[in-house]
């Protein structure tokens, strides 16, 4: 998944993801809420270029985050 997500990734595509882990049951309701509400594009103040690559980073990290999480 962090392979798809690349360097780059619009808010769209991020929910879609997030919404797909949910769907799995890999993550809560809730924590599918809080990761689209950081995926949202007024949270990013720059160049939509800029805002795509820090949502990536954001994205990618919450992920590595989840695949510890399952390890314990």
């Amino acid at each position: 998944m962090i392979q798809l997500i690349g360097k780059r990734i619009d808010q769209h595509t991020a929910e879609n993801i997030i919404i797909r882990l949910y769907e799995e049951q890999i993550i809560t309701k809730r924590e599918c809420t809080i990761m689209i509400s950081v995926m949202d594009r007024s949270n990013y103040h720059s160049s939509t270029v800029h805002r795509d690559e820090v949502r990536a980073n954001m994205l990618k990290s919450m992920i590595n985050c989840l695949k510890y999480k399952e390890s314990n």
